[in-house]
């Protein structure tokens, strides 16, 4: 079950959807509900990722429910088609950060865009009691990881991602990070998806992941897609 979740997430995003539906997490009580949420004062400056998100994420998180616990983060990043506009080592402001906490047999997922900052929809869902443990025995912890979204995502992007992005830009304008923890090594990482669509099949991913505690790159994979012709 937790395998099927960050990839639920994925599809949350690119549909540009909150609501988590589906046999796998939603109960026999399939009614969503809007949470209200709190406004920030102003927009947030600077480059907008998970953390700088979570102070008010997570104090709508406890207006909700005081036992609301973290258990998902996903941030999608929106590329222009014209790559060069990007200064590479810096990441556009487009795109969204999505985040899941669980109370009970409910989840709450919030979509926040990375513009200012704002929470834009905040959803109740019911879920099973099988799929909150699945969620709560693998609680987010952000401070364990030794570089921050954002910069996380710069160095993929550095390494791997603007190569592939430049390849053929006007098919590879979103990539994806979250939390998780790696099939391979066991240990806490950053995971990257990269988007390659193409005219007339699936869209296909590259993906890779940077180890939380030492920044390290790998079991990158599918980095040679060839651009949709």
């Amino acid at each position: 079950m937790k395998k099927l979740i960050p990839i639920i997430l994925i599809v949350v995003l690119l549909g540009g959807q909150l609501a988590i539906i589906g046999s796998n997490v939603v109960s026999t009580n399939k009614h969503n509900e809007q949470v209200a949420y709190a406004a920030l004062p102003e927009p947030l400056s600077g480059e907008i990722g998970i953390e700088q998100v979570l102070p008010n994420a997570n104090q709508t998180a406890l207006a909700w429910n005081s036992d609301a616990v973290l258990v998902q983060a996903s941030m999608q990043i929106d590329w222009p088609t014209d790559w060069s506009v990007v200064t590479q080592g810096t990441l556009p402001p487009g795109g969204w950060v999505l985040l899941g906490y669980v109370s009970g047999n409910a989840l709450l997922t919030m979509r926040i865009e990375r513009g200012g900052g704002n929470i834009v929809q905040a959803v109740e869902t019911p879920i099973t009691d099988e799929v909150a443990a699945d969620y709560l025995a693998n609680p987010i912890d952000l401070s364990a990881a030794n570089q921050p979204a954002v910069d996380a995502a710069k160095a993929f992007d550095i390494a791997q991602g603007g190569t592939f992005r430049q390849q053929c830009p006007a098919m590879r304008g979103q990539s994806y990070l979250h939390p998780a923890i790696s099939a391979a090594t066991g240990q806490w990482v950053w995971s990257f998806l990269y988007i390659n669509r193409r005219a007339n099949d699936p869209t296909q991913y590259m993906s890779g992941e940077m180890d939380w505690a030492t920044g390290t790159i790998d079991q990158v994979v599918d980095a040679d897609l060839p651009c949709d012709a």
